[in-house]
């Protein structure tokens, strides 16, 4: 279950312009805390998200990203699962390695070879 914060991320990477209200709709606890969530996604993950008052509505904003932004944001989404992918690799590896050694150590005697 995605929280608050992740869930408006997910939102805006599918490119779509929300407001609180449409936040309210989309999020399992009925949440109306989208400026919140905003300033944390700008803040803590660097995302250039876009806001404005919608014309007619008094305060109500809307929150979107720019095409150019999603594309970027994929991007290093791809690149932080693939260095994920080769680091796990990395430690399968290693992990592998350090099998056979200790297999090579006990076929040669363990400890007690001199």
């Amino acid at each position: 279950m995605l929280n608050t914060t992740e869930h408006a991320m997910e939102l805006l990477l599918d490119g779509r312009r929300i407001t609180k209200f449409d936040f309210a709709k989309e999020t399992d606890v009925h949440s109306v805390c989208l400026s919140q969530r905003v300033y944390e996604i700008r803040h803590n993950y660097g995302w250039d998200v876009k806001g404005r008052s919608v014309p007619g509505k008094g305060t109500l904003r809307e929150f979107w990203l720019e095409p150019e932004e999603i594309k970027r944001i994929k991007g290093l989404n791809k690149k932080n699962e693939q260095s994920h992918a080769e680091t796990q690799n990395v430690s399968q590896n290693a992990q592998k390695e350090h099998q056979i050694e200790q297999l090579g150590i006990g076929l040669l005697g363990g400890h007690n070879y001199r």
